[in-house]
């Protein structure tokens, strides 16, 4: 047996340290483990079911290494063996839960010491020995709650319980002590809880259109996947669509003398702003971090892959130290650090004891040491304990004290799983908590005006009397006025848009299977029993065959419509390689928007910075009029008839997006019959009282992307969109201005010049 010796510590370099090296901090763990032996790995030869553990409500039976090692062949088969432990011994307090992760290991989130003599209780280390065959107590009959046939679902294995003490089903088995049912208690868990997933994948080059399916509805906030295998021949679009931020750390020459496989990537969904944190310390290692606030709670996250050849390369370890150390130092009081990878260190054996998950082997390498003291003196815990076939935990996720974050092996993984690296979903406490909906943000929704009834609205305008608009002396009163009339019947009337349909290729069934899908995820985060794991599980597999057919009679249909449709074609092919819309994370001059009203700020700033501001002085004016000729038009004296008002509005586009007065062009071009008599005489006042209606000058400015960093605002130029009125009124007098100053004009001139 190997011996328990206490590391030299090797991380920081300095001397100064909070507390001594490899051991957790106080306010993590009540004491550090006590010296003792720990039995050596010896997989088993032949599969046969482990011991059984036994607490009270539930009893689970691990199944050793062997036979059955791979995910779909992790069942047990049904037998009679059984045993029986008073209920009286144990109670809920005593044991916090025991259950069988997807490695065939038992984990166990508060193991308390219980008396050797009873029959099927937990060992007193989860690290000793396996109890060898035959030590099974048999069947006795008990009056009180005993143990029934083993059963199977899924990745693991439960023991249900009979009818006696504890005959309710919530009770019939013992929830996870890795679910997270503790954060999801009141309200709706997936909006309670930050909800991530962690996978090494691999290599995704032969997974795109996988990836693109699973990820085109997944329900998790942020995504790391380790081991991705890209290179800049394949777009970010091409994998998550546009429903993702997606920040990748390819393999190149600046981090590796390999040219295949490893690189990292963090996606982060489009609702939440997120942007990349460079540090010193991390440039040459396939490691990112991204800053992100999501469900109210600042989250730094930080994804590395450190190569089977490179992982006892002190350096290496001593360069992402260093990086996390910059990391942690631009946190706040807090926030969420949560640094997750594949460290490739089989050498460290992670097991429960105390109430803390702890490193139970201290004989270790060089490198395994300095990690370990490395994170210990960061205070970030290691929160994983899954193991895989191997029984090794080559994925970690170290997180800060008060994150609280909860680690399970995925029931649903978005890609076919390794065996050395399940799958991990974990969940941290969010800021925002649900409540009776007091505080949801209101409908804010778009009016569809192409749902618009224009019978009822012309009854309606016929009814209207204008004589309240006409009365208001001031041309800017009149033009809010008539704003008003409109926009109270139009928002009463015209129903809101809906969303667009998600993904392109959804059918109504295919909507509904996810309904069911998402409904049974609910139920598994709140509590994870054998009955929801098994429901989730078809209902998963359902929805992901339906999908998946669906998409391949959609990309079908679009290859098979290139003639017919060639714009249809491109505007796929564009989707896949090219990102549209404006990123959340974008920023001016070093200051980063961490929201869309920040977003807008920062264009604001940018385009106000564009135009000139200073008025012109009189002899600028002089000199810019000096060739005009005068007494050619007299704007005093112009009057604008209904006539000239309904041609002008044959010339307007019928657009159904409304301006910055809430009017579209489709509502006035064919309602011009009813509203040409008011507008005519709110544009007769304008010119009567040299004055534009302060609510037509108003516009919306759209950034539209130039070239180079779409995160960099100076990239974008700005257009403007106009009210409809305001088109109208341009309309009327560039004809008025045309017709008197075209004797004037010479015949060279030929731009924005009609026929010529």
């Amino acid at each position: 047996m190997m011996p328990h010796m206490i590391r030299n510590p090797s991380w920081p370099p300095s001397s100064n340290r909070l507390h001594p090296p490899g051991c957790t901090p106080a306010s993590l763990m009540e004491a550090p483990e006590p010296l003792g032996t720990v039995e050596p790995f010896q997989p088993a030869t032949n599969s046969h079911p482990g011991p059984v553990f036994e607490c009270g409500e539930g009893v689970f039976q691990s199944v050793n290494a062997g036979k059955y090692n791979s995910f779909e062949n992790n069942y047990l088969p049904l037998t009679s063996m059984s045993c029986s432990c008073p209920a009286e011994s144990l109670s809920r307090s005593d044991l916090g839960g025991i259950a069988v992760s997807s490695s065939n290991q038992l984990t166990n989130s508060s193991v308390r010491s219980m008396p050797p003599s009873s029959p099927g209780c937990t060992p007193a280390s989860p690290m000793e020995a396996l109890s060898p065959l035959g030590t099974v107590e048999p069947f006795l009959p008990a009056t009180s709650s005993h143990p029934g046939p083993v059963s199977e679902c899924g990745v693991r294995v439960f023991q249900p319980v009979n009818a006696g003490k504890y005959h309710s089903i919530k009770n019939n088995t013992l929830p996870s002590t890795l679910s997270a049912s503790s954060h999801d208690s009141s309200g709706d868990s997936t909006y309670n809880a930050i909800w991530m997933y962690y996978q090494n994948v691999r290599g995704l080059r032969t997974r795109i259109d996988e990836l693109l399916l699973a990820t085109s509805d997944c329900r998790f906030d942020v995504i790391i996947l380790t081991e991705t295998g890209l290179n800049n021949s394949i777009t970010s679009q091409q994998l998550f669509g546009s429903g993702f931020n997606v920040y990748r750390c390819d393999r190149s020459p600046a981090n590796s003398d390999k040219s295949r496989f490893g690189g990292v990537l963090i996606a982060i969904a489009q609702r939440y702003a997120s942007r990349v944190v460079h540090t010193v310390c991390g440039r040459g290692l396939e490691q990112i971090c991204v800053s992100s606030t999501i469900k109210g709670r600042k989250v730094l996250i930080c994804g590395i892959y450190i190569p089977p050849d490179k992982s006892q390369n002190v350096s290496i370890i001593n360069d992402h130290l260093s990086s996390m150390n910059e990391l942690c130092e631009k946190c706040s009081p807090g926030d969420a650090v949560l640094v997750c990878g594949d460290y490739n260190q089989p050498h460290m054996r992670w097991c429960l004891a105390d109430n803390s998950i702890q490193c139970s082997v201290s004989l270790l390498p060089v490198a395994s040491s300095t990690l370990l003291d490395g994170m210990d003196y960061l205070c970030l815990v290691q929160r994983n304990v899954i193991r895989n076939q191997l029984d090794r935990t080559l994925d970690l996720v170290f997180c800060s004290p008060d994150c609280e974050a909860v680690v399970n092996c995925s029931l649903d993984p978005l890609l076919p799983v390794d065996s050395h690296h399940p799958p991990l979903e974990l969940s941290i406490p969010a800021c925002l908590v649900r409540d009776d909906g007091t505080e949801r943000p209101p409908e804010n929704r778009p009016l569809n005006f192409r749902k618009l009834d224009f019978v009822a609205l012309l009854e309606y305008l016929q009814t209207v009397d204008w004589t309240a608009v006409t009365n208001c002396y001031d041309v800017d009163d009149m033009a809010e006025s008539f704003c008003t009339v409109l926009n109270n019947w139009l928002v009463s009337n015209v129903p809101r848009t809906r969303p667009p349909v998600s993904p392109a290729w959804s059918t109504p069934y295919l909507r509904k299977l996810r309904r069911a899908r998402n409904a049974c995820q609910r139920k598994l985060r709140h509590q994870r029993t054998p009955i929801s794991i098994r429901n989730f599980q078809r209902a998963s597999n359902a929805y992901r065959f339906k999908n998946a057919s669906l998409y391949k009679s959609y990309v079908l249909r679009i290859q098979m419509g290139l003639r017919r449709n060639p714009r249809g074609f491109w505007r796929f092919v564009n989707s896949k390689r090219k990102s549209h819309g404006i990123p959340a994370n974008v920023y001016l001059n070093e200051v980063h928007a961490v929201s869309a009203k920040e977003s807008c700020q920062l264009f604001a700033k940018h385009f106000s910075s564009i135009f000139a501001t200073d008025p012109a002085s009189t002899l600028d004016i002089v000199n810019a009029t000096r060739d005009v000729p005068v007494d050619v038009v007299d704007i005093g004296v112009f009057n604008i008839n209904p006539e000239m008002v309904k041609l002008a509005a044959k010339k307007l586009k019928r657009s159904f997006v409304p301006g910055p007065d809430g009017l579209p062009a489709v509502v006035i071009c064919r309602c011009i019959c009813s509203l040409a008599q008011p507008l005519c005489d709110i544009f007769n006042r304008s010119l009567q009282q040299a004055k534009f209606p302060r609510i037509w000058k108003q516009s919306f400015m759209i950034p539209v992307f130039k070239r180079g960093d779409r995160h960099d605002v100076t990239n974008y130029r700005g257009i403007t969109s106009l009210s409809a009125a305001s088109k109208l009124f341009e309309t009327i007098m560039r004809g008025i201005l045309l017709e008197a100053t075209k004797s004037y004009i010479s015949n060279d001139q030929h731009g924005f010049m009609p026929n010529r």
